[in-house]
């Protein structure tokens, strides 16, 4: 299998793979030049560390996006789709928003719903609290952001829990975020609620 294609392949690999082991390293804790792969190790884990999806998207214009179906709007990234539920009957009472990482889900409480403010700030049983970052009673419910490591995500995860009335109507939105900066947006997000 020599032919000119694969001998071509074989050149540009093997060409990519010696650039790749030049002096060329950036110091430690500093990301790598254009072109250039980082380092392996402590370095390469503190350049990954360091990009949170939030930023790219905390850049962009906030706008208002509505819920249809659900008859609430909410302020939220730009370029945020909404995915009504599957059945009709979900379809009327929950949704889910999401742009690139960012994402927040909206349900109409009912009696499976968390009963309470103090219900709501207790971690779940297969999550171990890492930290509290925020709990507090509002007029119309609550929010609740726990920083835990979570066995159902195989790591640390930022948990969010908003109760809110709209209309006369109460609604949880919250989400499971990978980064702080992820479950801000959602924190404002689900404030925005309306």
């Amino acid at each position: 299998m020599n032919t000119p294609v694969f001998s071509t392949a074989v050149a540009l690999v093997t060409a990519l793979a010696l650039g790749a082991c030049g002096e060329d390293k950036a110091p430690a804790g500093k990301a790598a030049p254009a072109g250039k792969a980082a380092p392996a190790g402590k370095a390469a884990a503190t350049t990954a560390a360091a990009v949170d999806p939030a930023t790219a998207l905390g850049a962009l214009a906030k706008v208002e996006v509505a819920v249809s179906g659900l008859g609430l709007r909410l302020d939220a990234p730009t370029g945020t789709v909404v995915t009504p539920a599957r059945s009709a009957e979900d379809a009327a009472r929950s949704a889910h928003l999401e742009v690139g990482e960012f994402m927040v889900n909206l349900t109409a409480v009912d009696e499976y719903s968390t009963p309470s403010f103090d219900k709501a700030k207790q971690v779940s049983g297969r999550d171990k609290l890492l930290a509290s970052l925020e709990a507090k009673e509002t007029p119309t419910g609550w929010v609740v952001l726990n920083h835990v490591e979570s066995e159902l995500h195989g790591g640390p995860r930022f948990e969010l829990s908003t109760r809110t009335t709209v209309g006369g109507k109460r609604w949880d939105c919250g989400v499971s975020a990978k980064t702080r900066g992820l479950a801000d947006l959602a924190v404002a997000a689900c404030a925005s609620l309306r």
